[in-house]
């Protein structure tokens, strides 16, 4: 079955890849048309920002961190463990708001 919000960012930093969750926890904007300001990745209609390195909200109206999922490089090839539906957002332990 296929849940709208079953979509992932992958990023590359430094040879580096990072994978996230693609839509923002305010106000559900693709956070792929958003910007990438070195660790930061930021809402384009919200303006918040999400670390990329652990998925934590940071800044701005949102009130969920997005969801991370483990990279490897094997053999040259890029892999990815999702689970079968992929959350859009993991929950905060605690809310600083």
């Amino acid at each position: 079955m296929y849940h709208p919000t079953d979509k992932i960012i992958l990023l590359k930093e430094d040879g580096d890849y990072k994978a996230l969750g693609s839509f923002c926890g305010f106000d559900f904007s693709n956070l792929g048309q958003g910007a990438l300001l070195g660790e930061k990745l930021i809402c384009p209609t919200c303006g918040s920002n999400y670390d990329v390195g652990s998925g934590f909200a940071e800044t701005g109206p949102n009130m969920r961190n997005l969801s991370t999922f483990p990279v490897k490089i094997r053999d040259g090839k890029i892999e990815l463990t999702v689970p079968e539906h992929i959350p859009a957002f993991s929950k905060k332990k605690f809310l600083k708001r």
